[in-house]
């Protein structure tokens, strides 16, 4: 029975201002001023006469003298605010009527229902009150919309929501995937150099051996007969024989290897 559009109220608000004087206070301020005058000379004035000429007076000369007194004063009052809040009008009979909506009632019992808006309502019978209570269905085509409406918002602000933790998700991981690529690539790089610098120590290890057995294959010559023998080898030879090495140190190793096998046999 409660919601929107289920109830509606009328009330009269009334505010009334009372102003009493302060008792025993004493004024908020105060002024006082006098005046006296003393002094003799003839009165001005007289009758008028034939074309507005004053004609003379007889009286003769007087005194004149006066005084004059003035206080003002401003008294603190108190002041009361009222603010009476009560039903429109003046109440000498009431008709309560009570329409239950069917469904949001439901199992309600009715007669227990009139009973307690009867006492809420402070109906009095013998003052010509009367009560109906009755139930039937209500348009609820407006708060269904607003329902809808309501439902309509929360589902857009929700999907706002989602679309930002996408967002901000999409940035973290774009983040998580550059920094593992950096990563592998820095691995690969330094794999790279690994091998590259075990190559290099495998190769020298490889041909270390064959550099040593050099002048060892250089020394083992054919025995050689007086009319065969050639002049010793100069500087200059060794240095193409070992040009002849690094350039082309397998069939180097190959002819050693050759010679060698020829020797021993």
């Amino acid at each position: 029975m409660r919601g929107p559009g289920h109830l509606r109220a009328a009330v009269v608000n009334r505010t009334t201002e009372t102003f009493t004087p302060a008792e025993g206070t004493p004024p908020l301020n105060e002024s006082t001023s006098s005046e006296e005058y003393n002094g003799s000379g003839t009165a001005v004035g007289g009758v008028l006469g034939p074309d507005n000429i004053q004609v003379p007076n007889d009286a003769g000369d007087a005194d004149s003298a006066y005084t004059k007194s003035q206080s003002d004063k401003t008294n603190a009052v108190n002041k009361l605010t009222e603010q009476t809040s009560q039903a429109a009008g003046a109440l000498t009979r009431q008709s309560v009527s009570v329409v239950v909506d069917s469904q949001a009632a439901g199992p309600v019992d009715m007669t227990s229902l009139r009973d307690a808006v009867a006492a809420a309502a402070a109906v009095n019978p013998e003052r010509g009150d009367t009560l109906s209570v009755t139930r039937m269905p209500f348009d609820t085509t407006g708060s269904e919309q607003a329902a809808q409406m309501a439902e309509a918002a929360a589902e857009a602000a929700q999907r706002e929501q989602v679309i930002t933790l996408a967002r901000t998700g999409g940035v973290i991981l774009a983040c998580l995937i550059l920094v593992i690529i950096a990563l592998v690539t820095g691995r690969r790089r330094r794999r790279r150099e690994e091998i590259e610098d075990l190559t290099a120590i495998e190769e020298q290890a490889q041909w270390a051996p064959l550099e040593q057995q050099l002048p060892a294959a250089e020394a083992l010559e054919a025995p050689k007969t007086a009319e065969e023998e050639q002049p010793a080898i100069n500087q200059s030879q060794r240095m193409e024989v070992a040009q002849l090495v690094d350039n082309q140190p397998g069939e180097v190793a190959e002819l050693l290897r050759g010679w060698l096998a020829d020797r021993r046999s």
